[in-house]
């Protein structure tokens, strides 16, 4: 049974089984959190929301189908990117009884943080080991978020999934789950162990060079060179593996252009959106966190990867390009709140060939880089005087928290059509969120890579139309936006392979 709208002030939440014995009218053997949620539109009566699971009996849990031993491929499936998509992917092909074989361009987990803080500290670039490339993908530099815009069946299994490799309980009912950067890093390590001691290979500095397609299916990869005969390939490369999508399309995989967004990152304090947010009782509950969206121009303007109490990172992923994104600890307790405010970005707007959007994001970059200096400075303005059209030459009380940046004018970064409907979105965003437009907010730009610019275009069996055996995943791939919708596209393209050797 399930009971929903239960409410609790805040500080009685260690009360909800309490709550849920009155309300059953009996005390349940088995009882387990659906939901959990903030309800603070009445900023003087701030309350928790649940949905409970009440029974009898113990709560079943899911069985996997194992698949007959005779019918798996003889050749490996190989598996390209252990992002979300791929990761989770190779799990479930391991479950199934699969041996897949896991290819990441970067570095493992504790050797990428060395070189992601060398480019914090040094600027010293590695271009396929970064915020962008490496174990666990783009979403481990990030706040770890785990809500999604879809109702995608899938997600309670990503969900426990993570659970069971670390992961925080919670996120299983809180109605806005996160990790952590620095919580979802053991995760990673976790998942990769398991593939391994179930017989999975998991390499790390491997990039795929070529593939190679015979009759219409794809016969073999080259990984650094070395040729290895396939009998798939998922293909979960992330939305930046620029190298990667030309490659293919070189070699007849068919690839299609898609809309995408670009940006700044805006910085407040914390405690400001708090307090906007819930009133004076801020302090007592989590970090506030916002999603907003504005039509004030002809094109739509919104929030993304909002990370409270975090900080904004060098995300660069090529030489010569600067790229900003945000990243949140598990306890969300820096001193800044940030957010992507970006404004989309449609086909019309940079041409009609495939890798038009991808030249479009990489100018930006370009730009952005030149205008720092040439040395990964990320250009930065005050949110004030980017409204009033003049350059800014220092900041007040909100300090910009990415490691190095030049005030300047944000409008010779980005193009006009772009920094026309910032200017509005943010004098818009702010009669929802007071404070949101403060003038002493910082900007730091560009960011770029909200997702992929292109498309690896597949059919219902998740196969590319153009190549069989070729399974394009997650967002690399233009079919997620996230970590939770890239796991549960990983987890449907191994369902998919399944299918296809269990009706052989």
């Amino acid at each position: 049974m399930i009971i929903s709208d239960i409410k609790l002030r805040v500080g009685q939440e260690h009360k909800i089984f309490a709550e849920t014995v009155k309300r059953c009218g009996y005390e349940p053997p088995y009882f387990r959190i659906l939901k959990k949620s903030l309800d603070a539109r009445n900023k003087s009566d701030v309350k928790y929301v649940f949905s409970v699971e009440v029974s009898k009996e113990p709560f079943a849990s899911k069985k996997t189908v194992v698949i007959d031993t005779k019918k798996i491929p003889t050749l490996p499936i190989v598996v390209v990117g252990s992002g979300p998509a791929g990761l989770f992917c190779a799990i479930k092909l391991c479950e199934y009884g699969f041996k897949p074989i896991v290819v990441e361009r970067g570095d493992e987990i504790d050797k990428r943080i060395s070189k992601i803080e060398a480019f914090a500290k040094e600027r010293l670039l590695d271009p396929d080991s970064n915020v962008q490339f490496g174990e666990g993908g783009a979403g481990t530099f990030s706040d770890g978020k785990l809500n999604t815009n879809t109702h995608d069946g899938l997600i309670g299994e990503v969900l426990e999934t993570f659970v069971n490799f670390g992961a925080p309980e919670e996120i299983k009912w809180l109605n806005k789950p996160h990790i952590g950067t620095d919580k979802i890093r053991l995760v990673v390590k976790n998942m990769r162990e398991y593939l391994r001691s179930n017989g999975c290979e998991v390499r790390f500095n491997s990039v795929l060079t070529d593939l190679e397609i015979k009759d219409g299916k794809a016969i073999a990869v080259k990984i650094n060179g070395e040729r290895i005969e396939v009998s798939d390939v998922v293909i979960a490369i992330g939305h930046s593996a620029r190298d990667t999508f030309e490659m293919l399309y070189r070699n007849g995989v068919k690839l299609s252009s898609k809309d995408f967004a670009v940006g700044v990152r805006v910085e407040h304090l914390q405690d400001d959106i708090g307090f906007a947010q819930y009133g004076k009782a801020y302090s007592l509950l989590p970090p506030a966190d916002y999603k907003l969206v504005s039509h004030a121009s002809n094109r739509a303007a919104f929030t993304f990867c909002m990370c409270p109490g975090g900080y904004v990172v060098p995300a660069a992923s090529e030489k010569g390009g600067v790229v900003t994104n945000g990243m949140s600890n598990y306890a969300r307790d820096g001193k800044n709140a940030n957010s992507a405010v970006i404004v989309q970005v449609r086909s019309g707007d940079f041409g009609s060939s495939v890798f038009d959007g991808v030249n479009f994001q990489r100018e930006i970059e370009r730009r952005a880089f030149e205008i720092g200096g040439c040395d990964y400075t990320a250009p930065a303005q005050l949110l004030g005087d980017f409204l009033s059209d003049r350059p800014s030459h220092r900041f007040g009380r909100i300090r910009p928290t990415y490691p190095f940046v030049k005030p300047c004018d944000l409008s010779k970064v980005l193009p006009s059509f772009i920094v026309d409907a910032l200017k509005k979105a943010f004098i818009d965003m702010d009669r929802r969120l007071r404070g949101f437009a403060d003038a002493e907010a910082v900007l730091t730009a560009p960011e770029t890579r909200t997702s992929s610019p292109v498309r690896i275009d597949r059919n219902e069996r998740c196969v590319s139309v153009s190549v069989e055996s070729l399974y394009p995943c997650g967002e690399g791939a233009g079919y997620a936006g996230g970590i939770t919708s890239s796991a549960t596209d990983g987890l449907r393209v191994a369902s998919a392979i399944f299918k296809k050797y269990d009706n052989i």
